[in-house]
């Protein structure tokens, strides 16, 4: 099994996909934002009574573009950690290996990869478009049925 997107450094969404979906990554971001905030509700009730400490205070603070910046490189460091060796994508991807998990095994499979990971998509049902070409179309498809039967 070749996977070439799988070590390509991941892009500012996924980045943000992935500080959403892990639940350490998820608390730490909430965390974030609330410094952001709080940072700039302190300056906003400084500029009122004290318009010269304001400016001194928020030049003493990073921009919030690169408070973000620094935040997503963080989570770029814990996100280049989670790809597995190719050895391991085999035999861990393997359709033997996948038919042996549990729901809970498959997901904590999942969780050890990056959220761009996907191995397959397989379709069910009727194919009622043609986005991608006429074939099929109109007919019944029972992919994901085969997929189950592994």
């Amino acid at each position: 099994m070749t996977i070439p997107d799988f070590r390509r450094p991941p892009t500012k969404r996924e980045l943000r996909d992935f500080s959403q979906a892990v639940p350490e990554w998820a608390v730490k971001r909430q965390e974030q934002a609330d410094v952001m905030v709080s940072i700039f509700d302190e300056i906003a009730e400084l500029e009122k009574t004290d318009p010269e400490a304001a400016e001194k205070m928020r030049k003493d603070y990073l921009p919030p573009e690169q408070m973000l910046e620094n935040f997503y490189g963080r989570v770029a460091e814990d996100y280049k950690e989670l790809p597995l060796e190719d050895d391991e994508i085999e035999q861990l991807f393997s359709a033997e290996h996948l038919a042996s998990l549990s729901l809970e095994e498959y997901v904590e499979l999942l969780r050890r990869v990056p959220p761009r990971f996907m191995t397959h998509i397989t379709r069910q049902g009727v194919r009622d478009n043609a986005s991608h070409n006429r074939g099929g179309y109109g007919e019944m498809n029972r992919g994901f049925e085969g997929a189950l039967a592994v």
